[in-house]
C-alpha cells in the first residue's frame, strides 16, 4: 500500500512552489512597469491596446468565455482574468452566468480527466514533486473538499485533480466545490462588470468583495485546515 501523505505536508509542499513563483511573477511586473516607466513608454498606447482587446472579445459569443473558462484552466490558465473579462465585456448578469456555468464545466471536466483517461500521467507529475495521492477516509471527504478549495496559493487545476484522483463523490464534489467558489466568482466578475457599468459604488464593491473573500479563506482555512486528517482509514478508492 502506498505511503499515505498527512494535508499539512501536501498544502505546505504545494505553497512552497507556488508563492514563491507568484512572488517572482510580481516582481517581474513590477520591475518590467519600473522599466517601462523609465523608459518614456506611453501608458495610454498599453490602455488602447487593452481597449480594442476588449472589444474584440465584446463582438465574439460568449460562448467562447464560457468554453474558455470550462477549457483552459485544466491547461494551468487563472480563473480571475476570464472572470473579469466576462463581466467586463459582457456586464455583471451575463458574465455571473458565464462564470458560475464555465466553472462548474471546469470542476467537473477536470475532475473526470483526473479520476480516468490521465489519472496514470497526472498521478506521474504529482509523484515527480514527491508528493503521493491521498486516501481519503468518507468522514474526512467534505472537511477535504473545502479545505482544498480554501487553501491560499493553491492553484484551481491542482485542487481539481488532487481531488479528482483521490475519487471523492462526484455531487459532493460539484456541490461543496460550487459553494466555495460562489465568493470569488461574483467579486472578480462584480470588479469586472463595475468597469463595464462605469459606476464607482460597483467598483469598490468589487474591491471590498475580493477583501472579504481573501479574509474568508484565511480565517476558514485557519480554523479547518489543521484538523484535516488524510493518514485515516485504509480503503482505497476504486
Amino acid at each position: 500500500m502506498d505511503e499515505k501523505v498527512p494535508s499539512k505536508s501536501l498544502l505546505a509542499s504545494s505553497r512552497r512552489f507556488w508563492i514563491p513563483l507568484l512572488i517572482c511573477v510580481l516582481a517581474v511586473l513590477v520591475g518590467g512597469g519600473l522599466g517601462l516607466a523609465t523608459s518614456g513608454f506611453d501608458p495610454k498606447a498599453l490602455v488602447a491596446t487593452a481597449m480594442k482587446l476588449l472589444d474584440w472579445v465584446a463582438q465574439l459569443h460568449p460562448t467562447v468565455l464560457l468554453l474558455a473558462l470550462a477549457i483552459l484552466p485544466c491547461v494551468g490558465m487563472p480563473v480571475s482574468p476570464l472572470l473579469i473579462a466576462g463581466g467586463l465585456a459582457y456586464g455583471i448578469p451575463v458574465g455571473l452566468t458565464i462564470g458560475f456555468v464555465g466553472i462548474a464545466l471546469n470542476d467537473a471536466l477536470a475532475y473526470l480527466l483526473a479520476a480516468y483517461p490521465l489519472r496514470r500521467f497526472i498521478e506521474g507529475l504529482i509523484h515527480s514533486r514527491g508528493w503521493k495521492i491521498p486516501e481519503i477516509p468518507q468522514k474526512e471527504e467534505t472537511r477535504i473538499i473545502i479545505v482544498l478549495r480554501i487553501t491560499p496559493g493553491l492553484p484551481l487545476p491542482i485542487q481539481n485533480y488532487l481531488l479528482g484522483m483521490a475519487r471523492v463523490p462526484f455531487g459532493k464534489y460539484m456541490v461543496l466545490s460550487m459553494l466555495a467558489q460562489s465568493l470569488p466568482i461574483i467579486a472578480f466578475t462584480v470588479t469586472g462588470g463595475s468597469l463595464f457599468e462605469g459606476s464607482w459604488g460597483l467598483i469598490i464593491l468589487g474591491v471590498i468583495l475580493i477583501v472579504v473573500m481573501t479574509l474568508i479563506a484565511k480565517i476558514a482555512y485557519g480554523m479547518f485546515g489543521s484538523k484535516v486528517n488524510l493518514t485515516a482509514g485504509s480503503a482505497e478508492k476504486k
